[in-house]
């Protein structure tokens, strides 16, 4: 989300300059000008807002649940939402737990198994016995269904980093095992979030930063 806000600010502010420049060299009216420079301001005014807004929402979400940690991802379909969705995930200290503006999900920390952090180019390249391997579950054809998802959706989930988070059933059966599957724009945050919650030793990053 948070990269395509970032994206279309670019465009808009490319509109005011170009629109600038063209009054600039009489290729455009002052007036032209002046309305499109109007109409971009209100639009960033509209996104810087709109950004404001998200993020108070998530902070005072987060103080709501006693959360430890909260970031805004976006969930790629399968468990636990049928559909693609913007979702919020928390962290507390007994429960990972995903919203939307109208469902609820969660688990217990004590299920989860390992997490596992790729771009969306990587799931293309890797071998499918790498990737199942850090996963400790799956198989070839989730992989496939995934990057089937990838290659339909969007160019910012084209571009975006992955987050699997695989967890294992209630009674602790290690054969019964579920993958959800976020993804997300800002990976150094992201670490700075696992690290709060000291879940370093459950991750498995194909492309690791330094100094995070």
């Amino acid at each position: 989300m948070r990269e395509g806000q970032n994206k279309l600010t670019c465009l808009i502010l490319i509109l005011i300059v170009s629109s600038l420049l063209l009054s600039l060299t009489g290729s455009l009216t002052p007036a032209g000008s002046a309305f499109l420079v109007l109409c971009g301001s209100i639009a960033l005014f509209v996104i810087n807002f709109r950004r404001h807004q998200a993020k108070h929402q998530l902070l005072f979400r987060s103080h709501e649940l006693g959360a430890t940690s909260a970031i805004a991802v976006r969930h790629l379909g399968g468990l636990p939402f049928p559909i693609p969705t913007p979702v919020n995930l928390f962290f507390t200290a007994e429960t990972i737990r995903v919203e939307t503006e109208h469902d609820v999900w969660q688990v217990s920390r004590r299920q989860l198994r390992n997490l596992v952090i790729m771009s969306a180019e990587q799931i293309h390249k890797l071998p499918d016995s790498d990737i199942i391997h850090a996963l400790s579950g799956g198989n070839s054809r989730l992989l496939s269904l995934i990057r089937e998802k990838i290659r339909r959706g969007d160019s910012l989930i084209r571009h975006s980093k992955l987050l699997f988070l695989t967890l294992q059933d209630e009674s602790g059966d290690d054969s019964a095992t579920d993958i959800v599957i976020l993804s997300f724009a800002d990976r150094k945050q992201m670490k700075k979030v696992l690290v709060r919650e000291g879940l370093n030793e459950f991750v498995t990053d194909f492309q690791p930063e330094t100094g995070v």
